[in-house]
Order: structure tokens, then sequence, then C-alpha cells
């Protein structure tokens, strides 16, 4: 079973700050909204569409969840929390 949750507003874009931070990979000015889908304890997927382009996907990604462990348990190492 996957849930999904579609956010947007009625508002159009405000202006990005003209410093772009380093962990920044993508900026859009486009009108739309985010689509997010949790597909199970581990794995949600996100999808940013775009209104202006006629609901064209700008931006996909995952976020997965590699160690199932309580928070308190885990360690940080070079590569992240393990």
């Amino acid at each position: 079973m996957s849930w999904a949750l579609e956010l947007g507003c009625k508002e159009r874009v405000d202006p990005f700050n003209a410093t772009v931070p380093a962990w920044s990979a993508f900026r859009s000015s486009d009108y739309g909204y985010t689509r997010l889908t949790f597909h199970n304890g581990s794995h949600v997927h996100l999808q940013q569409v775009s209104d202006d382009k006629d609901g064209a996907i700008i931006d996909d990604f995952w976020i997965r969840k590699d160690t199932h462990k309580a928070y308190g348990d885990l360690r940080q190492t070079r590569a992240g929390y393990l």
C-alpha cells in the first residue's frame, strides 16, 4: 500500500536569494506543487510538478532508509549514520 500527498498553494513564487547554498542541487521558479508518496517504512518518493509546464515533473528523487535501528542506536561515521 502506498500513501500519496500533494502539496501546493494559490500564491505565486518568491524570488530566490542570490547566494546559492552548497547543498542546493536544483532551483526552479516554476509554479507547481510537490507530490510526496510513502511506499513503505523505508522508501519515500518526491516529485516536483510544474503547472507552468503543463504538469511536467521537473525534479524527482527518492529517500531511502538503509538502516533499521532505533535512532539512539545509530553511530556517526564518515559515510553518515550507521
